[in-house]
């Protein structure tokens, strides 16, 4: 339903609401004997006249509704009135504080629903290392047990298993107004903050305590010796990318425009078939490729699967296509020395050893190994040494 027909719905609702109020008010004044104020105590008229532009922003934001536009863009235009207005007095001129402070008011409507998943996941991983680090609990089994009680956290929070959010403003909204959204346009955006995330990402890694965590992928025994709590690393790392999952998932939801209890399943295969292709395009030689070859490899898999679709296959055999994607990605580096010159060729693409040894992520699951080398972790693994086996 457009506002414009919800206006002219309420209209009559309205009407005879305050109707109702001023009669019931003013009965019981006169019941009690309360009596208004006198002439000298009411605002004076020339006052209130010069105040009038302060309504402006309020009927710029009906005006706008009863155009058809959705209430986000229309509050956005009404933030932007009243931020020109403010410059015509001094007492009411922002300065740039006041203008972020503009900002963040009116993006108020979508981002703490992105802020409480993210919280979200990273309690949840929080969890899920603790049970590990301090439970003692397999790494693997952990995951699940933290899965198995998120799902009915989820259907508490959501109240069901399906939440329409096609109502709803969301962070997409603007550039959906705007007919941005679904164009080069709307990629260019959200690539843009994508880029954004990975440098964040990458510069997370080379700091200390990003050394220490990716040091816990490579050799825990040996980071352990210089004094550093594996635990603490391991708890961190778990914590900070459920926490990305939360954050993600909101961004889907929002997207999509409806949440799913079942939307998360399967994401895990997802994941590692992301990486295992980025790291077959993409050389592991600086931190930086390795992590974007993780959103490269994830563009790459949407891209397949899409082809996938256009040349007819069944959108049931998707996940298997999937799995067959990992499973092949992950036997390359051990088809080397079988298929010689060939195989050499083809193993170079995944970074394989020539001997097939797991020197890779990509390889180091296919060896059993946890791919958390390099920073990569998985939400239910358990860094390895790749040398000695040891969890």
């Amino acid at each position: 339903l457009e506002y414009n027909g919800l206006i002219v719905i309420a209209i009559i609702p309205a009407i005879l609401y305050f109707l109702g109020a001023f009669l019931s008010i003013h009965f019981e004044a006169k019941t009690d004997g309360i009596l208004g104020l006198s002439k000298a105590s009411l605002p004076d008229g020339k006052e209130l006249l010069k105040r009038l532009d302060l309504l402006l922003p309020l009927a710029v934001i009906i005006l706008t509704l009863l155009s058809g536009m959705s209430p986000i863009r229309a509050a956005l235009f009404g933030i932007g009135t009243a931020f020109f207005l403010s410059f015509l007095r001094k007492s009411t001129r922002m300065d740039p504080r006041g203008f972020v402070t503009l900002l963040v008011e009116g993006a108020r409507t979508a981002l703490p629903v992105i802020a409480a998943c993210a919280t979200a996941g990273i309690v949840a991983g929080t969890v899920t290392g603790l049970l590990h680090t301090k439970g003692k609990i397999d790494g693997l089994l952990a995951g699940i047990l933290t899965m198995i009680a998120l799902w009915s956290v989820n259907l508490r929070i959501m109240d069901g298993a399906n939440v329409p959010l096609l109502r709803q403003d969301t962070v997409f909204t603007p550039l959906r107004d705007a007919g941005v959204l679904g164009t080069w346009g709307g990629v260019a955006v959200l690539a843009g903050a994508v880029a954004v995330l990975g440098l964040v990402v990458v510069w997370f890694l080379t700091t200390n305590l990003g050394l220490s965590i990716r040091a816990t992928g490579d050799n825990g025994p040996m980071i352990s010796s210089f004094g550093v709590s594996t635990d603490f690393t391991k708890t961190l790392t778990l914590a900070l990318s459920n926490g990305f999952v939360g954050m993600c998932g909101a961004l889907v939801a929002q997207y999509q425009g409806f949440a799913d209890i079942s939307m998360g399943i399967g994401l895990i295969l997802v994941g590692l078939a992301s990486v295992i292709l980025g790291q077959a395009v993409l050389s592991q030689r600086w931190l930086w490729l390795s992590v974007y070859a993780v959103i490269v490899g994830a563009v790459l898999y949407r891209l397949i699967i899409w082809l996938a679709l256009e040349v007819g296959l069944d959108p049931n055999d998707m996940k298997a296509i999937t799995a067959l994607l990992v499973v092949i990605a992950l036997l390359l580096p051990r088809w080397r020395g079988v298929l010689g010159p060939f195989g050499r060729a083809v193993g170079s693409l995944t970074g394989g050893p020539a001997g097939g040894a797991p020197d890779t992520p990509a390889a180091a699951v296919a060896g059993g190994a946890s791919p958390v080398r390099a920073g990569v972790g998985s939400g239910a693994g358990t860094p390895t040494d790749p040398s000695t086996g040891e969890k």
